[in-house]
């Protein structure tokens, strides 16, 4: 597995946001409600900024930009396009990155797929309860600020900012223990918009090496 595709798919784990059926109860705290403006999404299409910033001097590591679709219940590709060309795709219990550049496909497994930063937001809403804390933030304007913390402390993260606007998502910032803060902020967002099977296939030469990463 190249070096690059090491650093990037740890970030991959945010395409899994839209994979949960979440049952949102009439008693739900606000904080809840908002959260549920983000699991009602069926599909989405959106491109996407992507910061790695230094916690302590917040100076920028490294950025990426790229698109990302989603639609549920399991297909997901998220492409990055700059500086790196790579594609994650997620189809059912299957799960690809395909580096453009060094053509070459690897198949990922299941440890990558299950633990992401924000693995949370593919769990029921009891599971969803029983393992995280969320709080709800002061809103500016058309903005509304969600935090929320694992309750297990051998987390690689300690906290995730997630921001809405009008009620979509708008950024996400992981707060890394390391020192890190990845954040990732969305434009051009369309939701319930309706796609193909196709809009998720890979358009791979038959010459791409395959690799399997256990």
């Amino acid at each position: 597995m190249t070096h690059r595709t090491k650093l990037v798919i740890l970030i991959f784990g945010l395409a899994l946001i839209f994979y949960n059926n979440l049952a949102m109860c009439s008693d739900q705290k606000k904080s809840d409600s908002i959260l549920a403006d983000l699991f009602s999404m069926r599909t989405m299409i959106a491109n996407f900024s992507q910061v790695v910033l230094d916690a302590k001097a917040m100076q920028e590591i490294a950025s990426s930009t790229g698109t990302v679709l989603f639609r549920k219940p399991n297909l997901i590709k998220w492409s990055y396009n700059k500086p790196i060309n790579q594609v994650f795709l997620k189809k059912g219990n299957s799960f690809y990155v395909y580096d453009r550049d060094l053509m070459q496909l690897s198949e990922i497994s299941s440890t990558f797929k299950e633990h992401t930063p924000i693995d949370f937001l593919i769990k029921d809403y009891q599971t969803f309860k029983a393992f995280y804390n969320v709080d709800n933030l002061n809103s500016v304007g058309n903005l509304s600020f969600v935090k929320i913390s694992p309750l297990i402390r051998k987390s690689d993260y300690e906290k995730i900012i997630v921001t809405f606007k009008n009620s979509v998502i708008n950024k996400i910032e992981i707060f890394y223990r390391i020192g890190r803060i990845i954040e990732i902020k969305f434009n051009m967002v369309q939701i319930n918009s309706k796609l193909k099977d196709s809009d998720f296939e890979l358009d791979i030469p038959p010459s791409v090496e395959v690799e399997k990463i256990n």
